[in-house]
């Protein structure tokens, strides 16, 4: 979800109530700074189902994946938008995602 992935899924006509999962591999922002309109792109677009988002988890709790993403719609005026636009789990390294 970083930058100009809007471009490459309409060039792959990839709808985006298609893509419901997201994976992040590292929390710098080119590698999540377009998932908000991301899933906003979703919601226009008929997406029924929540975006379900992995990523790290930090060794403390402000280091992790549901952190960073609250932090973005802390910083986008929202009050937080843990479980209503997305669901997120950190993962540590070595595990599976489930």
């Amino acid at each position: 979800m970083g930058s100009e992935c809007h471009s490459h899924l309409a060039a792959q006509k990839i709808a985006y109530d298609y893509i419901d999962k997201v994976f992040i591999s590292h929390l710098h922002v080119d590698h999540f700074g377009d998932l908000a309109s991301f899933w906003l792109g979703g919601t226009t677009m008929n997406r029924l189902t929540p975006l379900r988002i992995w990523g790290p988890s930090g060794p403390d709790e402000m280091y992790g994946t549901q952190y960073a993403l609250d932090g973005a719609s802390h910083s986008a005026g929202g009050e937080g938008v843990r479980g209503s636009w997305y669901a997120s789990r950190g993962v540590k390294k070595g595990e599976k995602a489930s």
